[in-house]
């Protein structure tokens, strides 16, 4: 059984001139970061392995959520590969983990993580809003195996204001 957590970063911010990737969080990122935070503090999550986008806002939504999971920063995988919209891509890195890995988190990018949701969940979602999480645990022993799931867990920042 393989689960993997999708996180969309928190809302970046706009007001910036600096190129996509080194966009920072808004006001309201920082705040719906230490919603999430809270709520996954509630699941209980027992989690092998973070890996994370480089783009700046899902750095520190990484950074706000893994804290408050008492997560060590040393386990945390920040990746190239994982600054990328198109789900293809997240699809083969994810097929690339290391089978030992039995649960993880991933911290990324729309509209990559909306569509492999969708295909790979059980419950369709119209749009995974910044700092939104959805998990699904597949019934699998390999990543390369990677094929539907179960969605069971769905975190949006509304639910908790």
């Amino acid at each position: 059984m393989k689960t993997i957590y999708f996180v969309r970063h928190a809302k970046s911010s706009w007001n910036e001139s600096v190129n996509d990737k080194e966009r920072g969080l808004n006001e309201r990122g920082y705040s719906d970061a230490k919603l999430i935070a809270e709520a996954f503090q509630k699941e209980s999550l027992k989690l092998d392995k973070i890996f994370c986008s480089t783009a700046k806002r899902a750095e520190i939504t990484c950074s706000i959520i893994s804290y408050a999971l008492g997560f060590d920063n040393r386990d945390i995988k920040y990746d190239d590969d994982l600054y990328s919209f198109d789900g293809r891509d997240i699809l083969e890195y994810i097929k690339k983990i290391s089978n030992d890995l039995d649960t993880i988190m991933l911290f990324g990018h729309n509209p990559a993580f909306t569509g492999l949701v969708n295909a790979f969940g059980d419950q369709i979602v119209q749009n995974i809003p910044t700092c939104g999480v959805i998990g699904i645990t597949f019934n699998i022993n390999s990543w390369l195996d990677f094929a539907q799931g179960k969605t069971i867990l769905k975190l949006v920042p509304k639910d908790f204001k």
